[in-house]
C-alpha cells in the first residue's frame, strides 16, 4: 500500500529529526550515536538501499533521548510519545527500531514499550553512569537517575515485548562485556557478543551488511550471527563485576 508523505509532528521539525518518505508498509526507526547527526552516522547509509520508510533521530547527547524535547508552546513532550503516536497515525504493518551506542538504549527502551516488530541495538547502555562508560560524562544526573529506572523496569517490560531482538555488544571492549552482562541479567537472554569493538554495525557492514541483517529481521523476524564473528564470555563473571560496580554507584 502507497502511503502519502506524512507531516511530521512539530516537535520533530529541528535539528534531530529527518524523514524519508517512499510510502511504504514498513518503517525504521534509527537512533544514531553520540555527536552523529540524523542520516550521517556511516553504517546507517548501508540500509538506504532498503525500500522502507526511514525515521532519523539523533537526540541532545546531554539527555541520552529521555529528557524532554522542546515543543512549539516552549513545553517538553518525550521521543517516546511522539514516535508512538506517529507509527500509530501511518498504520504501518511492520516496525522496526534500531540503534548504536547512545542509540543502541534507546532502541532498546523505547521498543520495549512501543509495539514494533523487531528491535535492533548495538552497545545499548544498561549501566547508567557505571564510570568508564559511555553515557557517564555526556548525561547529567537528573538524566542519569531517569535511565536507571527505565533500565529498571525492563524486566517487566520484556515479559509482554511481542518484538523479536537482537542485542549486539563488542566483545573486544571490557565495558561492552559489562554492558551485555547487565543486559542479560534485565532481559533474561543472553545477546549475542561479536569480535569486535564498541562499532559493531561497522563490523557488521564489513561483514554480511547490515541492510542484510535488518532484512532479515523484518522478513522472518531473525537473524543467525556467523559463529566466527561471535566471542564466548563467562557472562555471570562479568555480571557480578556490574552488579558490584552498579552497587557503589548507586549507594
Amino acid at each position: 500500500m502507497t502511503r502519502s508523505a506524512p507531516r511530521l509532528p512539530d516537535a520533530f521539525d529541528n535539528e534531530w529529526c529527518d524523514f524519508r518518505c517512499l510510502g511504504s508498509d514498513t518503517l525504521l526507526v534509527t537512533f544514531s550515536p553520540i555527536n552523529v547527526a540524523p542520516g550521517l552516522f556511516s553504517p546507517f547509509k548501508a540500509i538506504e538501499r532498503l525500500d522502507y520508510d526511514i525515521l532519523r533521530f539523533n537526540g541532545p547527547n546531554s539527555q541520552w533521548y529521555i529528557g524532554g524535547i522542546p515543543t512549539t508552546d516552549d513545553g517538553e513532550d518525550t521521543f517516546e510519545r511522539l514516535i508512538g503516536q506517529f507509527i500509530s497515525s501511518r498504520g504501518y504493518e511492520r516496525v522496526a527500531l534500531l540503534g548504536a551506542s547512545k542509540g543502541g538504549f534507546a532502541a532498546l527502551d523505547f521498543g520495549l514499550r512501543i509495539p514494533c516488530q523487531a528491535i535492533i541495538a548495538a552497545g545499548a547502555e544498561t549501566l547508567m553512569g557505571l564510570k568508564g562508560a559511555y553515557a557517564t560524562n555526556w548525561v547529567c544526573e537528573e538524566r542519569l537517575a531517569r535511565g536507571r529506572r527505565r533500565i529498571a523496569e525492563w524486566p517487566t517490560l520484556v515479559q509482554n515485548c511481542k518484538a523479536k531482538k537482537l542485542i549486539l555488544y563488542g566483545g573486544r571492549t571490557l565495558v561492552d562485556r559489562l554492558l551485555a552482562a547487565w543486559a542479560w541479567k534485565m532481559l533474561h537472554e543472553p545477546p549475542k557478543i561479536i569480535a569486535c569493538d564498541h562499532q559493531v554495525f561497522v563490523h557488521l557492514n564489513k561483514t554480511i551488511g547490515l541492510a542484510t541483517v535488518v532484512s532479515s529481521m523484518m522478513a522472518n523476524g531473525g537473524f543467525d550471527v556467523a559463529r566466527d564473528d561471535l566471542m564466548a564470555i563467562d557472562p555471570a563473571d562479568f555480571l557480578a563485576r556490574a552488579e558490584a560496580r552498579f552497587a557503589q554507584l548507586a549507594r
